[in-house]
């Protein structure tokens, strides 16, 4: 009887160990998840600034030449 007690005990633990192990997975899953959503959060801002700053540059493209442009010192053209 005591063979089997011992028998017993030691699959609990492993089933034990075998939840944790899977519970620590899942944990390290959620991390990468929440990591690749800031990365493509921060693309995404990324690319809204590229696409700010080529407006901004067309913009001033647009100006007439001679004008002095919002960038440069009065006075002085492009």
């Amino acid at each position: 009887m005591k063979v089997m007690k011992e028998e017993q005990e030691e699959e609990q633990e492993e089933e034990q160990e075998e939840q944790e192990e899977e519970q620590e997975e899942q944990e390290e899953e959620e991390e990468e998840e929440e990591q690749e959503e800031e990365e493509e959060e921060q693309e995404e801002e990324e690319e809204e600034q590229e696409e700010e700053q080529e407006e901004e540059a067309e913009e001033e493209a647009e100006l007439p030449v001679g004008q002095p442009s919002s960038s440069l010192p009065s006075g002085q053209s492009a």
